[in-house]
């Protein structure tokens, strides 16, 4: 996200996936394109090495394909180098392989971050959908962990609650019923008596639809939006 000379900030999901893996990024340093330069001259070789060897041979299943590029790899492992003694198979045996950690039980999940602003209603909008958070933070700004079927609600760093994203429609509403006041009719400046005054002030009939949507409604807050 950003790399001076004094500082570097990672992105937050790359950070974590690394965190997860106990695993340090480093960057390269800015204008300093040779920082690269083994990685890339790796890649090269390996291409030339590996895939340019793989087209001399014909397979029918990717099974076969596999099987012949894992001899193909090991060929290019144990390959010795031309200026130093060893090979990359034995510098893995002798220096790397003593120091690789086992891989956490859970495999890390990405999930992306966004800022979402609860509402009076004491919900929050991703993807038109509406998830309610806790009242106290209405009108706040609170931090949305959006992952593949769960979605994680922050203040800073303070967890808040999470909701379920799957089978979820536009214009819906997914709400847990401690998340509201406890007299939401009566809380702060905003509920459904607002409302209502409002409806009243534009015309009677507007103050009879309003007032039937609140008396159907089994949550007030759900219908907030659509007034």
């Amino acid at each position: 996200t950003k790399h001076t000379r004094s500082e570097v900030i990672l992105n937050q999901s790359y950070e974590e996936f690394a965190n997860a893996y106990h695993t340090v990024i480093i960057p390269a340093r800015i204008r300093r394109p040779r920082d690269k330069g083994a990685v890339e001259n790796t890649v090269k070789q390996l291409t030339t090495h590996l895939i340019a060897r793989m087209r001399n041979y014909q397979f029918f299943s990717m099974e076969e394909y596999n099987e012949q590029l894992a001899i193909e790899l090991r060929k290019f492992n144990q390959k010795p180098f031309q200026k130093k003694t060893g090979s990359r198979q034995f510098i893995f045996e002798t220096i790397e392989q003593a120091a690789l950690q086992p891989l956490p039980i859970y495999p890390y999940e990405y999930g992306e971050y966004k800022t979402a602003k609860v509402y009076a209603n004491s919900h929050i909008s991703y993807q038109k959908h509406y998830y309610s958070v806790p009242h106290a933070y209405i009108g706040k700004s609170v931090t949305l962990k959006i992952y593949t079927k769960v979605l994680k609600v922050y203040d800073g760093t303070t967890f808040l609650c999470q909701h379920d994203m799957q089978y979820k429609h536009p214009g819906q509403y997914t709400t847990e019923a401690e998340h509201l006041p406890e007299n939401s009719a009566h809380y702060g400046d905003w509920n459904s008596s607002r409302y209502q005054k409002w409806a009243r002030r534009i015309g009677p009939n507007v103050a009879i639809v309003v007032e039937r949507m609140f008396l159907e409604a089994k949550i007030e807050q759900q219908y907030y939006q659509r007034v």
